[in-house]
């Protein structure tokens, strides 16, 4: 078996909004706001260990779109 590991690409303001909508959702179970966002992105290391095998996607558009990019790569990759 072999592991695919995909990285999702999300500009700033998308992350801002994406934060700023989850503090308004009593259901999200996730613990990461929007005063997180300094931090998180100080933080953040590529997975450089998987640099040759790595698929990089944006995530700014929906969730449709980026599952259809994620999915049409993930073939193109395997036809390769």
């Amino acid at each position: 078996m072999h592991l695919q590991v995909i990285e999702l690409d999300v500009d700033r303001a998308a992350i801002a909004s994406r934060l700023k909508a989850r503090d308004r959702s009593t259901g999200e179970i996730s613990d990461a706001r929007l005063e997180d966002l300094e931090s998180l992105t100080a933080a953040y290391e590529p997975p450089s260990e998987f640099a040759p095998d790595l698929i990089k996607i944006s995530a700014n558009d929906s969730a449709l779109e980026t599952v259809k990019t994620a999915l049409l790569q993930l073939s193109e990759k395997r036809l390769q």
